[in-house]
């Protein structure tokens, strides 16, 4: 088999607000909440009802009362108002909008009603039957649930499984983190592990934190008697785990084409852990010194000179950009408009639009924040990326338009 790496979501916690009779019968709430999950959920999915019914189960996280399926691997349950992300106020705007479709579903509820949320988890065996049984891409399922249902991640986990990878082996990775020679945004490693039950490293909290774990998959499914397909030699798998932030990290993959998570997922691990050539007599290395040396080789080759992605502000910048279109389609678009309409001739008006592009590259090209973000992009969309050489001859060709516009001859 070639050498294989590929991007999958290996966990997917989410939540979803819902309106509840307050009673204090579970039967009630059950009926109410299934009848949600079945009218809304699962018709997304096309699943047939007799598949679906209320489980008993236990867990850490979740309630004792809920719903499996996906052969016992996904589980829903029903939470309390979850105040601690989502306002009263905010969950009272959404219910009470005249177009929420929560109206229809609640109208036939009598008396009084209280807040709740839905949980759905999608363990990772879940996610493999999700993608087996579904012709639905994750950016449209989780578009469908965040933005069509306010819903917000609580935990998600993105795995990148590397077949027969001849870049670096697991105890290179291990080596690096004993001598300390790289960054990361995690202060510790939590956990190194090498025993007869598998081989494995953690950045970060190994529990309930943001963290990145390397471990040996290909060693973990032999110990789970799991059949290893034929010409697979070695099987390392990076996996990046989000709680805090994992809110964010749902919205940017609704908003990212599934075909591009491959990309995204190595932006944002590359801004997360960076291994660093050193000196090997430099030990001593820390902090600013060792953000000064370079990125070591075998791990610059892994990201193939893509740029690090801070998380954190990528969906607030997609949406800015988003809105920064629709206002200039809006607003500028009739400006521009009225002053073509102020011409006699066609050429003016397209020489007056020209100008005002002109003039937005000369801001641009002084504003490099705003550049990056433009880059920024550009990498999520796999397009190359755009430098000051790039805008000046944008704005020359630009210029040269006008002129051809102007004498009817173009500028060499």
């Amino acid at each position: 088999m070639n050498e294989m790496n590929n991007v999958c979501i290996d966990w997917l916690s989410i939540n979803i607000p819902i309106i509840l009779p307050v009673s204090s019968s579970k039967d009630d709430r059950r009926i109410y909440a299934l009848k949600f999950f079945k009218e809304y959920i699962l018709k997304k999915l096309n699943i047939l009802n007799e598949e679906v019914e209320w489980t008993p189960y236990s867990g850490k996280n979740y309630r004792q009362e809920g719903i499996i399926f996906f052969g016992q691997y996904m589980k829903f349950g029903i939470g309390s108002l979850d105040t601690k992300r989502i306002s009263y106020e905010e969950y009272k705007k959404w219910f009470d909008s005249e177009d929420s479709f929560y109206k229809d579903l609640n109208k036939d509820i009598d008396g009084s009603t209280e807040f709740y949320y839905m949980s759905l988890v999608f363990s990772g065996q879940a996610c493999r039957e999700f993608e087996e049984r579904f012709d639905l891409s994750w950016n449209v399922w989780l578009d469908y649930l965040i933005n069509g249902f306010h819903g917000w991640a609580t935990r998600i986990d993105l795995a990148c499984d590397l077949i027969n990878y001849k870049g670096f082996k697991f105890s290179t990775i291990v080596d690096f983190a004993k001598r300390e020679w790289y960054t990361s945004i995690f202060k510790t490693v939590s956990k190194i592990y090498d025993d007869g039950d598998g081989q494995g490293i953690y950045f970060g909290q190994s529990r309930g934190s943001n963290c990145i774990l390397f471990y040996n998959k290909m060693l973990e499914r032999i110990k789970a008697s799991y059949e290893i397909n034929e010409g697979v030699e070695s099987w390392l798998r990076i996996e990046q785990r989000f709680f805090s932030n994992a809110k964010e990290i749902g919205e940017l993959l609704a908003s990212t084409p599934q075909e591009e998570y491959n990309l995204l997922y190595k932006q944002i691990l590359y801004n997360n852990l960076d291994f660093k050539k050193v000196n090997a007599n430099a030990s001593s290395l820390r902090g600013e010194n060792l953000d000064r040396c370079e990125t070591i080789f075998w791990w610059k080759k892994f990201f193939n000179e893509i740029e690090k992605l801070k998380v954190k502000n990528q969906h607030r910048l997609e949406s800015t950009i988003s809105t920064t279109k629709k206002w200039i389609e809006k607003e500028t678009g009739v400006g521009v408009a009225k002053l073509c309409c102020m011409e006699d001739n066609v050429y003016d008006d397209l020489i007056k639009a020209n100008d005002l592009k002109i003039s937005g590259i000369e801001q641009l090209m002084k504003r490099p924040k705003e550049l990056s973000k433009v880059n920024n992009q550009l990498l999520l969309r796999g397009k190359p990326i755009m430098s000051k050489g790039d805008l000046i001859r944008k704005k020359e060709e630009l210029k040269s338009l006008n002129n051809f516009f102007n004498t009817g001859t173009l500028d060499n």
